[in-house]
């Protein structure tokens, strides 16, 4: 045994010090520190293993950490002093070639399709920069933007006007959320032809969502993506079929404008139903959380309730002079005049959000005149870092508290004194890297929310009639925001027995929304 022993031991300690030498000569001193490098290169993946989402509190009092990984380097941003440099440095700092490697791994597009989306991927006349813009310009607050919320608040509304009709109904609170989020965005999407009505389609979501990480590693995927792997050739088949019966063509003019933007370009319809299985995760994947969350909040909170309930009632609800028995909301007031529902929504996002920002650096740079950052390495801001900086957002930190976000709408010199530095307000991304379909998610869920606590009582049943947060421990890192590791047993009350009848309004978008910093 003692023969076995000293040659094992002998051999791990210069592994080690093979491992030792490699991180200390590769490591260059202008670099940000390295951490975790107990058994170099190894410690970091075990530690982020290990505690998974939690790992980024680790260093937060560091303001830029690196962490060496085989074969690639990371560097994590913490201090929001230098998140606006960083996004700054748009032509060494960049998204678009982790884009391009996501077109191969996450999307499974062809040869011939990956190399028209690789073209000059850094170029404003490249393939990635002209589908920003044209995302973009769909997106942005305006007439486009304005078509595509009507429709999926209106879908909404008919579903929920469907529960009035039917009186109480008993679900689990997540399920509900997320295929009411689901088919309202898709609808208004894709139109009559919309992939989602197949059961089929909406069955495997789940599968393909819960697996993007897995699908994105592309390591021995037989193994390890099985699952959202077949899934997503499911979805794939569903487009492919969407497209060859001329869905896109009655579809909204954002679908048609990227179709024609890819048929320009010389990409098959094959490989734009990848592409576009790939883009739905932006439609749907954080808007479900964030609902889920905003309503859970509110409810759970008679105080907050109550609150929102009379703000709406009093800047958003019109009564018809012709029949007192007609209510109508108008979603732009919702939006623009209701700072209470507004705040809630902000501080859902700051307790619930993982999302990281995440970056390529394209050229070797030196970030504030103090870190040289290496060509090829990654650059990571992760969001919940910022949002629990108790300099920024008080002792509180932990809690939720909408009325952090309250102080924005005063005016006197102490209340703005005390407004929360947006740039640590990282729900939606920033610079490069901010959510182009901010508005239309944003627009969905408070509107979903007002339209449902003013409609509805919502009623826990399993625990008692007491509202109990579910835990967040199982939480995915592919979606942006905590996924709750069980689902909430409710009631759907019809509040209005007396025969109301509900209408909604949406004259226009009128101001754009603050929901974040390049936004104000």
């Amino acid at each position: 045994m003692t023969s076995f022993a000293i040659p094992l031991l002998a051999g791990l300690l210069a592994i080690y010090c093979f491992l030792y030498m490699r991180l200390q000569s590769t490591q260059d001193a202008r670099e940000p520190p390295f951490v975790d490098a107990g058994v170099p290169f190894l410690s970091v993946l075990a530690r982020i293993g290990w505690q998974g989402l939690s790992y980024w509190h680790r260093h937060a009092g560091l303001p830029i950490i690196t962490l060496r990984l085989p074969y690639f380097r990371i560097y994590v941003v913490n201090s929001t002093k230098l998140i606006p440099i960083v996004q700054r440095h748009v032509s060494t700092f960049s998204f678009s070639p982790i884009l391009v490697d996501m077109s191969a791994r996450f999307m499974a597009v062809s040869k011939k399709t990956y190399e028209i989306i690789s073209r000059d991927p850094m170029d404003d006349h490249g393939f990635v920069a002209g589908m920003s813009r044209a995302t973009h310009a769909y997106l942005s607050p305006g007439s486009m933007l304005d078509s595509l919320n009507e429709a999926s608040v209106r879908i909404l509304a008919d579903s929920l006007g469907t529960i009035d009709n039917k009186g109480p109904q008993h679900v689990s609170m997540k399920e509900w959320v997320d295929k009411e989020i689901t088919m309202a965005a898709t609808e208004a999407i894709y139109g009559p032809l919309n992939p989602y009505r197949d059961p089929a389609v909406f069955s495997v979501w789940p599968d393909y969502e819960n697996g993007l990480a897995a699908l994105l590693l592309n390591i021995l995927p037989a193994f390890t993506a099985r699952m959202p792997g077949k899934a997503r050739d499911t979805l794939v088949r569903a487009y492919e079929k969407y497209y060859a019966r001329g869905g896109h063509r009655s579809a909204s003019a954002f679908i048609r404008n990227r179709c024609e933007f890819y048929l320009l370009r010389g990409v098959p319809y094959d490989d734009i139903a990848r592409i576009e299985v790939g883009a739905s995760i932006g439609f749907t994947s954080n808007t479900k959380p964030a609902a889920f969350w905003l309503l859970y909040h509110v409810c759970s909170d008679p105080a907050l309730l109550d609150a929102c309930r009379q703000e709406l009632m009093s800047k958003a609800v019109v009564r018809t002079e012709e029949s007192s028995g007609i209510l109508t909301i108008d979603i732009a007031r919702v939006k623009s005049a209701c700072p209470i529902l507004f705040a809630a929504f902000k501080e859902t996002f700051r307790v619930h959000s993982i999302g990281i920002s995440m970056r390529r650096v394209v050229e070797d740079d030196v970030l504030d005149n103090k870190y040289l950052l290496k060509k090829g390495s990654y650059l990571l801001i992760p969001s919940a870092v910022q949002h629990r900086v108790k300099s920024i957002w008080g002792e509180n930190v932990d809690r939720f508290d909408h009325t952090r976000f309250l102080q924005e709408e005063g005016s006197s010199s102490r209340q703005k004194s005390r407004r929360p530095n947006p740039v640590a307000f990282r729900a939606f991304g920033g610079g490069s890297t901010l959510c182009p379909g901010r508005h239309f998610a944003t627009t969905e869920v408070l509107a979903f929310v007002a339209l449902t606590i003013m409609r509805l009582d919502i009623r826990p049943l399993a625990t008692g009639g007491r509202w109990v947060m579910p835990t967040v421990g199982k939480s995915k890192p592919n979606v942006g925001l905590d996924q709750p590791d069980y689902d909430l047993e409710v009631e759907l009350v019809p509040r209005d027995e007396g025969g109301i009848e509900w209408r909604i309004a949406f004259p226009g978008s009128g101001e754009p929304m603050r929901v974040s910093a390049e936004d104000g």
